[in-house]
C-alpha cells in the first residue's frame, strides 16, 4: 500500500507516513517531521530523547521515491530507511505516542482493567 501511495502521490515534494495502529503521537511531532522534510532532509523521524528509540512518523523526501514505489511485501519502508540510516534527522522528542501502537483492546488506555 505504501508503494501504491508513492506512486499515486509521485508529485510530490516528499511524504510523512503515519501507521494507522499510532493514534496517540502528537501534532507536534508529525509537524517537527514534515518541517526537516520541506527543509531538505533525505529522511526524518522522531527520537525518544529517553532511550534513544526511533518512533513515527518517517517523513521520505522525493528523492527516494523511486526506492519507496519498488517496496512489496509487508516489509514497509524498512529496507530503505537502513539503506539511508546515516541521512537520518532524528528528531529529539518525548512525545511517547510515537512508539505507542494499538494490537488489541487492552493497548488502549482508556479500555485497560
Amino acid at each position: 500500500s505504501l508503494a501504491a501511495a508513492i506512486k499515486g502521490s509521485s508529485d510530490a515534494a516528499g511524504w510523512v507516513v503515519a501507521l494507522a495502529d499510532m493514534p496517540f503521537i502528537q501534532r507536534d511531532t508529525i509537524s517537527s517531521v514534515t518541517a526537516a522534510i520541506l527543509e531538505g532532509a533525505t529522511i526524518a523521524a522522531p527520537v525518544l530523547s529517553s532511550s534513544g528509540e526511533r518512533g513515527h512518523p518517517v517523513g521520505f523526501s522525493a528523492s527516494l521515491a523511486d526506492e519507496l514505489m519498488m517496496l512489496s511485501g509487508d516489509e514497509g519502508a524498512r529496507a530503505v530507511i537502513g539503506k539511508h540510516h546515516a541521512d537520518l534527522v532524528a528528531i529529539a522528542t518525548d512525545d511517547s505516542g510515537s512508539l505507542s501502537d494499538i494490537d488489541v483492546p487492552g493497548d488502549v488506555p482508556a479500555l485497560k482493567s
